[in-house]
């Protein structure tokens, strides 16, 4: 299982899914992690809470999945609400949701991959191709490592306003 610990909190908005406590422990979240079972006409969600360059590591492997199900698969990919722009255009990627994940819209999934962590916390992360770890993570080996991203000047300010300059960043 993942190596990232959640918890599931009551609020106003229904239950959300965020970190502090090991949420793998309940059945119905267990039961979706993706190992790679067949995606025939299932639904595949992914989510990191962070930086722009995990989800842009999924994509050629999401990209893989698309293909290799012949589109007979759902893919959404779950990210911070300032990112939406920059993937709501990549024709393999059914939908485009924000942060905090819903734990009801995690269950009406089939699967999901949580990306949280993967690279901070493994040490095969400082000699492997960070597409490749997150390739693993879909069971698939991308043909295609290029993912096609658009954006707009005026968005791609934005985010760079946003950007902790005391911090290493890959932008």
């Amino acid at each position: 299982l993942d190596v990232m610990s959640m918890t599931i909190r009551k609020n106003n908005l229904g239950d959300s899914i965020l970190t502090d406590v090991n949420f793998y422990d309940d059945d119905r979240i267990k039961k979706r992690v993706y190992s790679g079972e067949t995606l025939f006409g299932k639904k595949l969600i992914t989510f990191r809470n962070g930086g722009i360059g995990d989800l842009i590591f999924q994509l050629p492997a999401m990209k893989e999945l698309k293909d290799t199900y012949n589109k007979n698969v759902e893919l959404t990919l779950c990210c911070n609400e300032q990112y939406l722009d920059i993937f709501k255009n990549i024709e393999y990627v059914d939908n485009i949701i924000t942060l905090p994940l819903k734990l009801e819209l995690l269950l009406s999934h089939d699967y999901f991959v949580n990306f949280e962590g993967l690279i901070e916390s493994s040490d095969r992360a400082k000699f492997i191709n960070a597409y490749d770890l997150h390739a693993e993570k879909f069971f698939v080996k991308p043909k295609d490592m290029n993912p096609k991203l658009q954006s707009d000047e005026e968005h791609d300010k934005i985010v760079l306003r946003e950007i902790d300059k005391s911090k290493t960043n890959i932008v």
